[in-house]
């Protein structure tokens, strides 16, 4: 009883430390104006982590670098006319920036009907790993959302879903 006392002890000490830093990190987001802060479902972890992963979104010559820089690009396996279905994502680059975005977009396909919209719109389509699948162009789908944003100073609507 006395371990088990102790283990559960640490574990509020724990979520206690990370519920500080959570408010930490909220009350430095609210100092920041970037736009991936009106996107609804993303909350102030992911998108401090989003923004200091990304950095300067103008050295990219535009989305598709930024997915390939993170590494949520799928690998490409075609000889002459056979071309894989099987592709995975290449996971180079960026690990910490590639993990913020794809939770991001797990989070936007909960609680945001345009991603909702789209991640089960991906996820009906016939493949293997059908999730991963979905939730890998999700993530994309918020690059793409993001850089607009970025670029044009905006802030997030449904029109941009056709981004």
């Amino acid at each position: 009883n006395l371990i088990l006392d102790e283990t559960l002890s640490h574990i509020r000490f724990l979520e206690e430390q990370v519920k500080r830093v959570d408010e930490k990190i909220k009350s430095i987001m609210d100092s920041i104006n970037d736009p991936i802060k009106t996107i609804p479902g993303i909350g102030s972890v992911f998108a401090a982590g989003i923004i200091a992963e990304s950095g300067d979104l103008r050295r990219f010559r535009g989305h598709p670098q930024i997915a390939s820089y993170f590494g949520i690009i799928p690998t490409m396996n075609d000889s002459g006319e056979f071309e894989s279905i099987l592709n995975h994502m290449t996971k180079t680059g960026n690990s910490y920036g590639r993990y913020y975005y794809i939770e991001a977009a797990n989070s936007l396909r909960r609680y945001n009907p345009v991603f909702r919209d789209y991640f089960q719109k991906k996820f009906a389509e016939t493949s293997p790993k059908k999730f991963k699948r979905a939730l890998g162009l999700t993530a994309r789908k918020l690059i793409r959302i993001y850089y607009a944003m970025k670029m044009k100073n905006q802030r997030f609507n449904a029109s941009l879903q056709t981004a």
